[in-house]
């Protein structure tokens, strides 16, 4: 049985059977290294077979894509690099339970099509339930989520890393400075500058401007935010307000090559799966485009 707290005592005997199995195959010769072994199983096998569904088979359930699936789970106060640790231990058992699983690779899709953009009567249902929030934070923070989307295309965890030194307030706007891994400078929309500018005013340079009481990030900081905080009229994604930007921007005739440099994205395939919500051009609108006009008429 694995150690201590690993999993609870009346989960164990259901997946035993196959912990045990699938970690004395890994290593048959060292009872301190299977116990080890066993204590990241236990709970990933647990997980796969009564969150998941899946039959207690080794083909099944040590599979990596599943194991990469469970790694990105929240594990409550475990640290990033001891979950890492429980996810190559997880990889190493598969190597010699399943090794076949491993020699797969995966076959060429095409890009996932975008989501629909939010309608205008949805955004304004979305603010509308923002403000009828009773707590003044908790309408603060979905603000900066909404206008965080809506207003300058960012992600939920670019959105969730943002810092009030990232934000630049003059007399040109409101300019954000997005990190790591597609580190751009963003112009936010006039129309939510204001959302931006107060948060600069409010904390410390090295706060976070999104739950500014945080001391860390993490990739589900800004979904765990909104599963607490209610439903919403329209089921809020930080994506599809990402997307819902990007469209409002084509439609109104910005440079393709200035809104992929605001997305942070270089392959056109990026932003070609939303030209198919950007209605078409009038005749007008078609001409004055091919010749150079101001006016479309």
């Amino acid at each position: 049985m694995p150690a201590p707290g690993t999993l609870e005592r009346d989960r164990w005997p259901r997946v035993a059977k196959l912990v045990r199995e699938a970690t004395r195959a890994r290593d048959p010769r060292s009872v301190y290294r299977v116990r080890e072994f066993m204590g990241s199983a236990a709970p990933y096998v647990d997980w796969c077979h009564r969150v998941r569904g899946i039959a207690l088979s080794r083909e099944l359930i040590f599979d990596p894509e599943l194991i990469a699936a469970y790694a990105d789970l929240p594990h409550g106060r475990l640290k990033s690099t001891t979950v890492g640790n429980h996810a190559s231990r997880l990889q190493g058992i598969t190597k010699v339970v399943n090794a076949d699983s491993v020699q797969r690779r995966p076959s060429q899709r095409k890009p996932s099509d975008a989501q629909a953009p939010y309608t205008k009567f949805e955004v304004e249902d979305l603010w509308e339930w923002v403000d009828a929030h009773a707590s003044a934070e908790s309408r603060r923070e979905l603000t900066i989520l909404l206008a965080g989307g809506l207003g300058a295309g960012l992600t939920g965890r670019e959105i969730s890393d943002l810092r009030v030194g990232d934000i630049t307030v003059n007399a040109r706007g409101v300019m954000l400075r997005v990190g790591a891994p597609r580190e751009r400078y963003v112009h936010v929309l006039p129309h939510l500058e204001h959302v931006f500018a107060d948060a600069a005013g409010r904390a410390p340079a090295q706060a976070f401007v999104f739950l500014p009481h945080r001391r860390a990030t993490a990739k589900n900081t800004a979904s765990n935010f909104l599963t607490s905080n209610g439903r919403m009229p329209a089921p809020f994604s930080t994506q599809r307000a990402r997307g819902t930007w990007i469209t409002s921007l084509l439609t109104d005739g910005r440079d393709i090559r200035a809104v992929m440099q605001a997305m942070g994205v270089t392959d056109f395939s990026a932003i070609a799966r939303y030209l198919k919500y950007v209605p078409a051009l009038t005749p007008g609108e078609y001409r004055a485009q091919l010749r150079g006009e101001k006016d479309a008429a």
